[in-house]
């Protein structure tokens, strides 16, 4: 500190980046979650990462070929990210995008640990017979010992 307790030039920390992952899904919230991000992360500088989690069929049980499914899947899911980025864009936050192939990629726990995510935010549904939203993989993400929020 300088004189009067006004800092000298250049010698505040850095404030740390936190990494962010929003997950993207189709429907009327599933880019909700992105609309939440300076909300639940604050204002300090972020690494935010929109990802999306594919459902992947295999050929195992089809006598016809199941790429033109997951290749109309992966097109679907490629444009909810490439809107929720845009938005993102919009406010001055730079996004990457990723996709996660259920069961053929590493489960969501294990990539946003190995990824160093400090927060996930999820898509709350609706649930009529429930009073509060919830997330299918909150509970099982929140075991794994990651910070989510659904919003």
């Amino acid at each position: 500190m300088g004189k009067g307790n006004v800092p000298v030039q250049g010698s505040a920390a850095p404030v740390p980046r936190v990494a962010v992952a929003v997950l993207v899904e189709g429907g009327r919230r599933g880019g909700a979650a992105a609309a939440h991000v300076t909300v639940e992360a604050g204002d300090g500088p972020l690494d935010v990462t929109l990802l999306a989690v594919l459902p992947h069929a295999d050929n195992s049980a089809c006598t016809m070929s199941a790429e033109p499914l997951n290749a109309a899947v992966r097109e679907a899911a490629e444009g909810q990210l490439a809107e929720s980025a845009a938005a993102l864009n919009a406010r001055g936050i730079a996004t990457r995008q990723v996709m996660l192939r259920a069961r053929a990629d590493p489960p969501l726990s294990d990539w946003a640990a190995r990824a160093g995510i400090a927060l996930i935010l999820l898509p709350g549904r609706r649930r009529p017979l429930r009073r509060a939203r919830s997330h299918p993989a909150a509970a099982r993400l929140r075991r794994a010992g990651l910070n989510v929020r659904v919003v």
